[in-house]
């Protein structure tokens, strides 16, 4: 490895891996020296975004170190300023939206407060997951969490198109489309409403690179009703929240705090993998996964006795 790449290591000479457990992420704290200047960052080593899942220990595995030097040379000074200058010319033309001037903030690429970078919001957390989900990588510094800095984030110059760091697109005619056929219904309020966003029922958490598909005017309906169910923008946050809880715990969350699962328990099945597209049979059964059939299952279960 690039000896100009050092790593933070603990108390007993382990690399000192941070555990972002919110955002069931993994960091390694990272300076990478170069002629004119240092850049201090944490960099992933468990990102299910960027399908990164590093073990770490006391040694490094050739895999890792090889991606430490691929971002030795991504993070230059010289590449930094370029993808700023990309990323505004970009942007320029855009609304002033909140996310628009919480981008443009990070573009110095260093630790900011979250309150800083997302002011007058009671949700900043929102905004941020929203450039993640368009495929910007930003960090998060939990260790202020607890004392008067609070958490910090810091978005890195790293190309997310290179990265590949997206995750399933859904263009704007195909996701009206996907409103209509599901009929408008929010699955969690059980009845009809406006404003609702297509979730995929297999939660991205558990996603790698072999499940993002092409969501193209193809798409039957049979395969919308497979794969989607319309939930309010903040039953969409909830539920992601549940599945990351899950994901790291492996134990299920029940929905409306009733533990009731149409397959299995709350017990994540251990004979089924973590991630991938095999993941998915172990999240059939849970409330969370496709809200709809679990309310049906649970009403005829209720007749039934």
């Amino acid at each position: 490895m690039n000896h100009k790449i050092q790593i933070a290591k603990g108390e007993h000479g382990n690399y000192k891996v941070i555990d972002h457990s919110i955002g069931a992420e993994r960091y390694l704290d990272v300076r990478f020296v170069y002629s004119d200047s240092i850049f201090e960052t944490f960099i992933f080593v468990e990102d299910r975004r960027q399908y990164l899942n590093f073990e770490v220990t006391n040694s490094l595995s050739e895999e890792l170190q090889d991606y430490l030097n691929f971002l030795y040379e991504q993070l230059k000074p010289e590449n930094r300023r370029k993808l700023a200058d990309k990323i505004k010319k970009e942007w320029d033309s855009k609304r002033n939206t909140q996310q628009k001037q919480t981008l443009y903030k990070l573009l110095d690429f260093e630790w900011h407060r979250n309150s800083e970078v997302v002011p007058n919001s009671s949700n900043s957390q929102k905004t941020i997951q929203t450039l993640k989900d368009r495929g910007f990588i930003i960090v998060t510094n939990p260790l202020g969490r607890s004392s008067s800095v609070g958490t910090l984030v810091k978005l890195l110059p790293l190309d997310r198109y290179t990265l590949n760091a997206q995750w399933e697109v859904i263009p704007p005619r195909v996701k009206r489309r996907i409103i209509e056929v599901l009929g408008k219904f929010d699955a969690y309020e059980n009845g009809i409403a406006n404003g609702l966003l297509p979730d995929h029922k297999f939660s991205e958490i558990r996603w790698d690179n072999t499940v993002a598909e092409t969501n193209d005017d193809g798409i039957s309906e049979e395969q919308i009703r497979a794969k989607f169910q319309l939930l309010s923008n903040q039953r969409n946050q909830h539920k992601r929240e549940m599945c990351k809880r899950c994901f790291k715990t492996g134990i299920r969350q029940p929905i409306f705090g009733i533990n009731f699962f149409y397959e299995g328990s709350e017990q994540w099945d251990e004979a089924v993998p973590r991630a991938g597209k095999e993941a998915e049979k172990g999240c059939v059964g849970c409330g969370w996964y496709d809200i709809v059939k679990w309310r049906e299952t649970l009403n005829q279960k209720l007749k039934r006795t």
